[in-house]
């Protein structure tokens, strides 16, 4: 994920709990949680790529990996982020449940359910 670099990602005291408006308000150090799983997810589903080149849902799921990437963490919605996220969830289900053992996502795709759980949470707490 990007940051622009005329604003400071640490400068402001942005609580890491309930947002008021889990949908529409920017959680920075939240959203930056999902910069390393990305990156991680994208390098194997490049490997994937070159095993299997020009496969729809591997593209698809690049695709996806890269735009989330390119959000700015200090203006996207946390809940924008977790919506390409599960996007990505959906799309590696649709792979996984066709691939052998030797070629399945991995860790970095447990990571990002990880995080989608826990920003689920965290909307559920936006909620009281």
């Amino acid at each position: 994920l990007r940051c622009c670099s005329h604003r400071n990602l640490w400068s402001k005291d942005v609580s890491t709990g309930a947002a008021s408006d889990f949908h529409s308000m920017p959680l920075p150090a939240e959203s930056m949680k999902a910069d390393w799983p990305l990156r991680r997810l994208l390098i194997r589903v490049s490997q994937l790529l070159r095993a299997f080149p020009g496969h729809s849902i591997l593209l698809a799921l690049g695709r996806v990996i890269e735009r989330i990437r390119q959000l700015d963490v200090q203006a996207a919605p946390i809940g924008k982020i977790m919506s390409g996220l599960e996007i990505i969830l959906r799309k590696a289900q649709d792979w996984e449940q066709h691939a052998s053992k030797h070629v399945v996502l991995g860790k970095p795709l447990q990571e990002v359910s990880s995080l989608v759980a826990s920003w689920r949470k965290l909307e559920l707490q936006s909620w009281s």
